[in-house]
């Protein structure tokens, strides 16, 4: 708040709110301390509920990324999980494959053995 054109009187320092209360000489200079008291307040005020509001996003933003680093992970080892298991089913596929080669061949050899 702004208050109108000041007596002539008062100092300069307590035009701009400058003075501490103790210092006031007459009543318009302690009601200007006290207003200009009340604005830092304010202001400090102000500054600690941003500085809270900044750390509450810093808090949500690095939770979000500890979750976003979580499900990566888990979808990493289902992905490692799912590549094991082609692995194997390709490998069961390459032993199948071979299987009548083989039998074949224990067959002739029995063959010949008999």
């Amino acid at each position: 708040g702004v208050l109108p054109l000041l007596p002539a009187a008062m100092s300069a320092g307590a035009a701009r709110g400058e003075i501490a209360l103790s210092e006031a000489d007459t009543p318009r200079d302690a009601l200007l301390a006290m207003q200009a008291q009340y604005e830092r307040i304010v202001d400090q005020l102000r500054r600690d509920a941003a500085q809270q509001q900044a750390l509450r996003e810093a808090q949500a933003a690095e939770g979000e990324a500890r979750v976003i680093e979580r499900i990566c992970s888990v979808e990493r080892e289902a992905s490692a999980r799912e590549l094991q298991r082609l692995a194997t089913i390709e490998a069961i596929r390459a032993q199948a494959a071979v299987r009548p080669a083989l039998a074949a061949e224990c067959a002739a050899c029995r063959e010949r053995s008999a």
